[in-house]
């Protein structure tokens, strides 16, 4: 069963937040490498920065780049 509801999307992304999930919607990956710690990934845009990560999740679709 496929739920819109959104209070249960909003709940969903402030409890993921509680566990320190960071979302980076709309970031363009410049690159992604492996390091000690997990990944070390340069994001694009209005604000480039570099960060690390023990997980990275890519939910872009199959027509992202379109």
């Amino acid at each position: 069963m496929c739920s819109t509801n959104i209070s249960w999307i909003s709940d969903t992304f402030n409890l993921n937040e509680s566990y320190g999930i960071t979302y980076a919607v709309f970031s363009p990956v410049i690159n992604a490498e492996p390091n000690s710690h997990g990944w070390s990934i340069q994001i694009g845009g209005a604000d480039p920065i570099t960060i690390t990560s023990r997980a990275v999740i890519n939910a872009a679709g199959l027509y992202a780049i379109e």
